[in-house]
């Protein structure tokens, strides 16, 4: 039913819309959903945590990423439950370093036969996607400039990798957290720009994906 003007329904009839309490309801599934992302994100990161060494595993961040970034969209307070400007860029970039964990795990022969390396290589980067694909029909379309902004994480994980593993002495294995993250290993840099350019186009297809689920969402419903 359309509306007039004046902000009145066709017909004479004001629309009718949802109070305080119908949308913290309806917020209410959401909110579940979230924290089950969350809590299971925050289990896959501690079945990986050996020690503080391994605090510096991409593994580990990202899922502690995955855990904070959800555990807050849950359980920040109502008033700030409404559709703002930076949810959906942070869900993006979120999404983005889970894909490219998967992405990168998989593309080096990592082992996914065991319950904790599908957990958290696998099973929490498909449910961060899950969530990208299903909620935020009512969030701003993000700017086309996001791919270049979601590539800081990724970039200053790599700076971190260098530094300490410059900084710190010991065999390779201890410096760098992974060998392809090794500056010495012949044709780093080559596959350090394969691994940016993979990222960037997860970056595209992510706001592509969401692009086209603002415009579905904005379509007139029969």
């Amino acid at each position: 039913m359309g509306t007039g003007v004046d902000g009145k329904a066709l017909g004479g009839r004001q629309p009718v819309r949802p109070g305080p309490r119908s949308r913290y309801c309806a917020g209410v599934p959401r909110t579940v959903w979230r924290l089950v992302i969350a809590v299971t994100a925050a289990v896959a990161a501690a079945s990986w945590i050996e020690g503080t060494i391994s605090l510096r595993a991409f593994t580990v961040q990202v899922n502690l990423l995955i855990a904070a970034c959800y555990g807050w969209l849950a359980l920040r307070p109502p008033a700030a439950r409404r559709p703002a400007r930076y949810t959906g860029p942070l869900r993006g970039g979120v999404l983005v370093a889970a894909l490219a964990l998967s992405a990168i795990f998989f593309a080096e022969g990592g082992d996914g036969g065991t319950p904790r390396s599908l957990l958290a290589h696998l099973v929490t980067t498909l449910l961060v996607l899950a969530d990208w694909l299903l909620t935020g029909r009512d969030e701003p379309a993000p700017p086309r400039w996001l791919p270049v902004a979601w590539l800081a994480y990724p970039v200053a994980y790599l700076v971190m990798t260098l530094i300490v593993g410059t900084l710190m002495t010991g065999p390779a294995w201890r410096r760098y957290q992974y060998p392809f993250l090794n500056p010495t290993v012949p044709g780093f840099l080559g596959r350090i720009a394969v691994f940016a350019a993979l990222i960037l186009l997860l970056g595209v297809a992510v706001l592509a994906l969401a692009r086209l689920r603002t415009r579905l969402s904005s379509r007139p419903r029969l």
